[in-house]
């Protein structure tokens, strides 16, 4: 399953007056998901909508689009051709936007993750760190980065990383089962 494209996202956000990007609301269902794979819909838009009321037909409205990003990030999470990836803009935006985007994703995985009562000791020393290396991405500067090829370059090894260690953190956390069969 795609996920929704990132501005129709950042709309429908914005309409039920959420303060989150959707790059951070994306990174608090990643990292709230990574902890309990029972997370709900209504759990997650309730964390990025301060006053969600679903009497309100405007953000009754809203809901389809986020019910489809958080199935699609669910399959993706699980995917076992490690499909997964940040729903973050597209090449269209500046260098500096666009790792403004990973940032707030990540800072929403972390705030994702802290929601569900995280205990460190579920995770191997590799695991903390990755942790540590997401804080540490938070704090990036953006203000240096030029709108070149190098610093798009920067962006995407960031990027991939993040991507394939969310894919690792999910093993940690969640591992999958195989089902043996014997005959």
């Amino acid at each position: 399953m795609d996920y929704p494209d990132y501005e129709k996202v950042a709309q429908v956000l914005e309409k039920m007056d959420s303060g989150a990007s959707a790059a951070e609301a994306h990174g608090v269902l990643c990292g709230m998901l990574l902890l309990d794979v029972e997370v709900d819909v209504s759990t997650w838009v309730t964390e990025l909508v301060e006053e969600l009321d679903l009497n309100n037909v405007l953000m009754k409205e809203q809901l389809p689009l986020l019910k489809t990003l958080y199935q699609a990030s669910v399959q993706s999470l699980n995917d076992d051709l490690l499909r997964f990836r940040l729903l973050l803009p597209g090449d269209y935006v500046p260098c500096q936007s666009h790792a403004e985007a990973v940032k707030k994703w990540v800072e929403g995985f972390l705030y994702g993750i802290a929601l569900r009562s995280f205990d460190e000791k579920r995770l191997s020393a590799d695991g903390l760190e990755v942790l540590k290396d997401y804080a540490e991405i938070t704090k990036l500067e953006i203000d240096d980065l030029g709108d070149d090829e190098d610093s798009q370059a920067q962006i995407d090894e960031i990027i991939e990383y993040i991507r394939i260690t969310v894919l690792f953190l999910a093993e940690e956390l969640v591992p999958k089962t195989t089902a043996e069969t014997v005959h």
